[in-house]
């Protein structure tokens, strides 16, 4: 049983450091309310007052201004109504907006009830304002009375009006000054007392986080001496391990979470080992992609079994009986080996995976996961010319222990496939099968027929894209099958298309629209044209053969142009 594990030790160390900042955390969030309280009493209330004042200013001098407009106006000999109407309104504006600029600062002091510190300045402020109120109130009472004399046009009573009203103007001048200048020494207190606050603040966090970083690094210090030695030597096997060295095995060295987590290291390179060992054993036998499936899944009986669009695949040493007359069995494996290695790499290499070898076929499949949704078709057609490629090599290595004749024949089908872990309880292989599949392979045989070798479905082609050069072949009905299928001679690259070949291309496609529409005489004329063009066209002579046989017996009316496969 573990005495003192890591947990404990870091939750002790945790909790120190936790008291710690929490006593520092709370005093300094209780500074910082009176420090933030300050700073919204300054913002909300002391500046809005000091602004107040000012609108008070500028609102008297804007009534002071409407003010001699207006008493103007009434000493012309006739008086303008417009201007006296707008003289009275801005008069009347400007003396609304006074009254609001006192209830407004009224207000606000309202909100410092409560504060001490201010308890004095806000009574002599509230004094002061009542006194510019009283000064206001009587520069307006004055005002009145001298629009009154120049209205009842006693003008020289105005004068002296006037000469009075400059005084009274002089004095509230006086009085709004002291208003503000007292509000200004409280802002500069606060200010003051402000910054001193926001300097206590700055020093308590800097000793504060100082004082945690040292007491921290004294903890760990002391718990990390303890625990350095085993987790030096797991990183050691780690690093051996990520090099590639999987035979390493580490000493348990303490009894702690440490000592646990080398127990686990251990057990995982034993895994790494024993998974090692299945990919040298079964890499032979499985493509190396499904093997990591395989091993990536809790449940190698049970992987996901799927329905989606596939290319398929299936590739043919013809010639192989002849082949293995002449060789003896071991030249004949080692031949074959060699041949099946030359297909696998060009199949990989396109991202395509070898499902299985049978017999001299191989059978290969491209699709998601392996590759991205709708390369499938063009991935197993640059596949395939990757396969003649290999087996042009093929044949040249076998010529060279004097055994030529053989040949290769590929059928390409596309479309929705089941790929999944198939097989019994006891035995099971990751495996394609449905009509595609089985299209595939018919498609592969009938490279015999046509004396093509590589023979594709209309769904390949469509999905391959346009840098392939594609020649319909027939419409026919596979063995096994009942719908009819288009399908092409792959002849290579688009842009490796001579003119010649496109020509051939043109005079096989008349062909086989006059074959399709039953014009027996002018097909078998545009044989004659095929056979001058290119005289060994194995296709051509297919179709020759019917047309004859036609001729003889014609097809039904409902004939569609399909010819249907006896044989496989």
């Amino acid at each position: 049983m573990k005495t003192m594990t890591i947990g404990r030790r870091i939750t002790g160390i945790v909790a120190v450091l936790l008291a710690i900042t929490i006593v520092l955390v709370s005093t300094l969030l209780l500074k910082l309310v009176e420090f933030g309280g300050r700073i919204a009493l300054t913002s909300e209330v002391l500046v809005p007052v000091s602004r107040a004042l000012d609108d008070l200013n500028e609102s008297g001098l804007r009534r002071r201004l409407a003010f001699e407009r207006w008493q103007g106006a009434l000493l012309a000999p006739k008086p303008d109504p417009l201007v006296l109407q707008e003289a009275s309104a801005n008069y009347q504006i400007f003396t609304a907006k006074i009254e609001e600029g006192f209830e407004r600062s009224a207000s606000l002091l309202r909100a410092t009830k409560g504060n001490r510190d201010l308890e004095a300045e806000v009574a002599d402020i509230e004094r002061l304002l009542r006194l510019v109120r009283a000064e206001y109130e009587t520069v307006q009472m004055r005002n009145d009375e001298v629009l009154r004399l120049r209205r009842e046009r006693k003008h020289p009573a105005a004068g002296v009006a006037l000469r009075d009203l400059a005084s009274l103007q002089a004095r509230l001048q006086e009085r709004r000054s002291e208003a503000r200048d007292a509000i200004w020494s409280i802002l500069e207190r606060y200010a003051k007392s402000t910054r001193s606050q926001e300097s206590t603040l700055v020093v308590v966090g800097v000793l504060a986080l100082i004082a945690s970083i040292l007491l921290g690094i004294a903890l760990s210090g002391q718990q990390a001496k303890q625990i350095t030695v085993p987790v030096a030597a797991l990183k050691e096997g780690l690093a051996a391990v990520e090099g590639g060295d999987i035979e390493r095995t580490l000493p348990i060295l303490s009894d702690d979470e440490v000592g646990d987590l080398t127990r686990s290291f251990n057990f995982f390179v034993e895994g790494l080992r024993e998974k090692e060992r299945i990919r040298g054993v079964f890499g032979r036998y499985v493509d190396p992609r499904v093997i990591e499936r395989l091993l990536a899944s809790s449940d190698m009986s049970k992987l996901e079994t799927t329905l989606g669009q596939k290319s398929v695949s299936f590739c043919d040493l013809a010639g192989f009986t002849g082949l293995s007359e002449r060789l003896n069995p071991s030249q004949l494996v080692s031949s074959l080996n060699h041949h099946f290695s030359l297909q696998t790499e060009a199949i990989q290499a396109s991202g395509g995976v070898v499902d299985k070898f049978l017999g001299d076929e191989v059978l290969a499949f491209w699709g998601t996961p392996f590759c991205h949704v709708g390369e499938e078709a063009r991935l197993a057609c640059q596949s395939a010319l990757a396969q003649l490629d290999a087996f042009r090599r093929f044949s040249l290595e076998l010529e060279g222990l004097g055994t030529g004749g053989t040949g290769i024949g590929i059928g390409i089908a596309t479309g929705d496939v089941i790929t999944g872990s198939i097989g019994s309880e006891t035995s099971r292989s990751f495996t394609v099968i449905g009509d595609k599949v089985n299209l595939a392979s018919r498609l592969q045989q009938l490279n015999r027929v046509y004396g093509t070798q590589i023979i594709v479905d209309e769904a390949t082609v469509q999905g391959a894209g346009p840098g392939f050069a594609f020649r319909e072949l027939d419409l026919v009905v596979v063995k096994g099958q009942t719908l009819p299928n288009r399908i092409y001679e792959m002849l290579g690259m688009a842009a490796s298309v001579t003119e010649e070949q496109q020509r051939y291309m043109q005079a096989y496609a008349l062909l086989l629209a006059a074959y399709r529409r039953a014009d027996w005489p002018e097909a078998l004329r545009l044989v004659e044209d095929c056979c001058r063009l290119r005289p060994d066209d194995q296709a051509v002579a297919v179709l020759a053969e019917r047309i004859n046989d036609f001729e003889i017996n014609p097809p039904g009316p409902d004939w569609d142009g399909a010819h249907v496969m006896q044989t496989k």
